[in-house]
């Protein structure tokens, strides 16, 4: 059996509403949601991952990342691609803007103790969630 159709087979079992893959390099606030992160040599050890959508009222988190650390940071755009003005530590958040619509996972510098995360979960206004698997690919 290959390895895609395998992974296929894992991720079908759980029913994830998408996949969001970690890069490697840094989301400078004149990033876009949908453009890879870029290299900075002040944060030689940043993640990003891809984008993932979302709306007014929307709770994210990933939980395997609990704590609150300005290492970090859940990052959101607005629908035309730019970065909002918020930029949020800790691992959980509110979507409190008009116009966003899509948030991306950001780690500047690797968290001591804490492994690669699996899922991000969005907690959308109506109740439904989406949970996402993360993968590394750097």
């Amino acid at each position: 059996m290959s390895l895609l159709r395998r992974r296929e087979m894992m991720e079908s079992k759980k029913g994830y509403a998408g996949i969001l893959y970690i890069d490697a390099g840094f989301l400078d606030t004149g990033s876009v949601y949908n453009k890879p992160p870029t290299y900075n040599s002040s944060y030689p050890d940043a993640w990003a991952t891809t984008y993932a959508p979302v709306a007014l009222g929307d709770i994210v988190s990933c939980d395997e990342l609990t704590a609150y650390s300005d290492k970090v940071r859940i990052r959101q755009y607005y629908t035309y691609g730019n970065m909002t003005s918020n930029r949020y530590g800790g691992a959980k958040i509110t979507i409190k803007e008009q116009g966003v619509g899509y948030i991306r996972l950001m780690v500047i510098y690797e968290v001591s103790g804490q492994q690669i995360p699996k899922e991000l979960t969005v907690t959308h206004a109506d109740g439904t969630v989406d949970t996402y698997k993360i993968i590394d690919r750097r």
